[in-house]
């Protein structure tokens, strides 16, 4: 009797887990369809915008998807200050950081890090910046002069660190 009931609630354990396992997969799904909004155009095909209707939400994201996407947007931090975000869709901290780089009034280079392991390990290659998850990147001149990562990546925290980089 003990045994039969031992093995009902490893089974009722192993289904609760496969559920739950079933509604991240199918909510972070939709979470990845709200930045892969692809736009026309040549550049523009990467171009993401937030899907929420708040005017608080003004970033808009630019998916880096491959090795030469990274290189471009290396060549672009020669002119202008570049943001990387690595995100993970399946994390509600990171979530909760897309919301406020979001808020940054400014292009930011998206990077999904749950599809892109090898993206991720070139980008702390190229910039000496051990990757965390969720992390912002200021990159300018090809370096990394300011990252954040988890509860620190916030709107302001940005803006603060763009101006100083405007300033290089």
């Amino acid at each position: 009797m003990l045994t039969s009931s031992i093995e009902v609630l490893g089974g009722l354990i192993v289904a609760l887990v496969l559920v739950a396992l079933l509604v991240r997969r199918l909510g972070s799904q939709s979470a990845l369809a709200t930045y892969r909004e692809e736009m026309p155009g040549q550049e523009q095909d990467k171009t993401l915008k937030e899907a929420s209707a708040s005017p608080r939400l003004t970033g808009r994201f630019i998916a880096l998807t491959e090795m030469s996407d990274l290189e471009r947007a290396l060549e672009r931090s020669e002119d202008n200050p570049v943001w990387i975000f690595q995100h993970d869709p399946f994390c509600p901290i990171s979530r909760a950081a897309w919301t406020e780089v979001a808020r940054y009034d400014g292009n930011i280079d998206l990077v999904d890090v749950a599809g892109r392991h090898a993206l991720v390990r070139a980008i702390e290659a190229r910039t000496g910046v051990r990757h965390e998850s969720p992390q912002v990147l200021l990159l300018r001149h090809r370096q990394a002069v300011w990252s954040a990562s988890h509860f620190a990546i916030t709107a302001a925290a940005m803006t603060k660190a763009a101006s100083r980089a405007d300033a290089t």
